[in-house]
């Protein structure tokens, strides 16, 4: 029965499965990876509070640097693990 449930009377070998979910868990990985900065840095922009910059074109300015400096970072590093 168990056969049945994961899908092995198929011909499906239990090491593709595995396989394939490592690389969906990889995929994922990545994409948190790369977009964690740019949502760190947009939800304290969405808070209404006032920080340095906030009423100034530097401010804007500073905020793109700050997003995407680490993730130019984090996609430069993992093309150099060959993730990408």
């Amino acid at each position: 029965m168990r056969d049945v449930d994961l899908g092995l009377s198929y011909g499906l070998d239990p090491e593709v499965l595995h396989q394939h979910e490592d690389e969906v868990i990889k995929a994922l990985t990545v994409l948190f990876t790369v977009t964690i900065p740019l949502t760190i840095v947009t939800s304290a922009f969405g808070m209404n509070v006032w920080f340095p910059g906030f009423n100034a074109v530097e401010g804007l300015y500073l905020a793109l640097a700050i997003m995407l400096i680490p993730t130019i970072a984090i996609v430069i590093w993992l093309r150099r693990k060959k993730w990408l």
